[in-house]
């Protein structure tokens, strides 16, 4: 048989470039397959996919919009029936695995070798985009990638991205090290590439800047994980790499997008998942509005995902992208649900703040935003010293101004703003 890498690789080159229709026309028979494998193979299926079955063993999609969105909580309660009984083969071997828990719900799960594949196909691609030579050293910051390890070296292999023989991969778990860690094993370690999250590669930054020293610096910086704030965009192009390379994606769905080199849209894998944006009633938004994702993708076998909320909010792009590429665009990743604001007077708010206008009061290197309780925030603020004195009462105002509401703000200056139990550092969160 054919190596699956190569084949997706030579269609995504080439259907990037396709007419909507075309493109269109691929979804929907991966689709109608993954259906109908998960109606057969899974029993948690036979119910949720009857309105498409009503008429025989082939998915009627125009009762598509019947079929009930999955939500991660469901799918932790019934796992074991959304298995799949038996996997064909070309899907490849099932692992085993968990998600990273940032939601506060880890989702046991697992997932065909031919996703995985197709995520590598589709991080080739993003290489090719953004002209990243795989066959040069990368150094990765992950919890989640398999072999990476702790200090003092953490894992070193070759071919970090499948079909690069060449090309070294450092990994090492950023959430066994802290940023000065990290900094020194990156001086141990000179790579041409650096993966890491947004905030891990700030926390770098300002390790650095706090002891004075130039963190090194690469021809491009992989991200992906959280969200990229404005500000944090323009500190990592300062200061560690002009090249940044924006991925979407999570550990069950696999690769989702990837930001435009060209423009700031963010391109779906469309060949790979059939991805939704809707509204509280489930109903597609409209061109340019903000709703809820939901993923189908196309080769998990192992454990078929149909209509799955990943539990963020993304805005579809308004116009196709102007570089030319066929597939449908987000404008905006707006995050997780807990990231959004809730108020005592029905409004809410996804903070999307100016850092600056709050560093013109304050020069914080780093903060985070809490909202305890509909009319309460507590900020934690970083600075390079803490016996710079500011005008807390300024500070107040202009975060109750940022947030168009009148409530009680909190500030608390730290050392140190822990991550969450996945790693991942929020700077935005509601507890409500």
């Amino acid at each position: 048989m054919s190596d699956p890498f190569l084949q997706f690789t030579q269609m995504l080159e080439r259907s990037q470039w396709w007419e909507r229709a075309r493109l269109e026309a691929l979804q929907r028979k991966a689709l109608q397959r993954i259906l109908i494998h998960a109606w057969q193979q899974a029993p948690a299926y036979r119910e949720r996919l009857a309105p498409l079955f009503a008429a025989g063993d082939q998915p009627d999609l125009s009762g598509w919009n019947d079929i009930p969105v999955l939500t991660r909580k469901v799918a932790q309660a019934r796992t074991e029936d959304f298995y799949a009984r038996q996997v064909p083969d070309q899907a490849g071997e099932s692992f085993e695995q968990q998600t990273s828990g940032s939601t506060g719900m880890p989702l046991r799960h697992r997932t065909s070798a031919l996703q995985r594949v197709a995520s590598q196909a589709a991080a080739a691609r993003c290489l090719d985009w953004y002209k990243v030579d795989p066959n040069k050293s990368c150094a990765h910051f992950s919890a989640t990638v398999p072999g990476a390890s702790d200090l003092p070296d953490g894992t070193m292999q070759r071919e970090w991205q499948r079909g690069s023989p060449e090309g070294i991969g450092y990994w090492l778990d950023h959430k066994l090290t802290d940023s000065a860690q990290k900094l020194a094993w990156l001086r141990r370690n000179p790579t041409n590439y650096l993966g890491a999250s947004p905030n891990t590669a700030l926390g770098i930054v300002l390790e650095a800047q706090n002891t004075q020293s130039e963190p090194p610096r690469y021809e491009a910086l992989m991200l992906g994980g959280e969200m990229l704030t404005p500000h944090t965009e323009t500190i990592l192009r300062a200061c560690l790499s002009k090249k940044l390379i924006n991925n979407y994606g999570s550990e069950e769905c696999g690769r989702m997008a990837v930001c435009c080199p060209e423009y700031k849209n963010f391109h779906l894998h469309e060949e790979f998942c059939l991805i939704e944006v809707l509204d509280g009633e489930n109903s597609a938004v409209e061109p340019g509005q903000t709703g809820r994702v939901v993923v189908t993708p196309f080769y998990n076998f192992a454990m078929p995902l149909i209509r799955y909320a990943i539990g963020d909010y993304a805005t579809l792009s308004a116009e196709s992208c102007s570089c030319g590429r066929s597939s449908r665009t987000l404008s905006k990743i707006m995050g997780r649900e807990r990231h959004l604001f809730r108020f005592g007077n029905g409004t809410s708010f996804w903070p999307s703040l100016r850092i600056e206008e709050f560093q013109a009061i304050v020069p914080f290197q780093q903060w985070q935003i809490v909202q305890d309780r509909e009319d309460h925030l507590n900020i934690s603020l970083i600075l390079p010293d803490t016996d710079i004195l500011f005008d807390r009462t300024a500070f107040r105002i202009a975060i109750c101004d940022a947030f168009r509401q009148q409530v009680d703000v909190d500030i608390t200056l730290v050392r140190d703003i822990p991550r969450d139990s996945s790693g991942k550092f929020e700077e935005f969160k509601s507890t409500l």
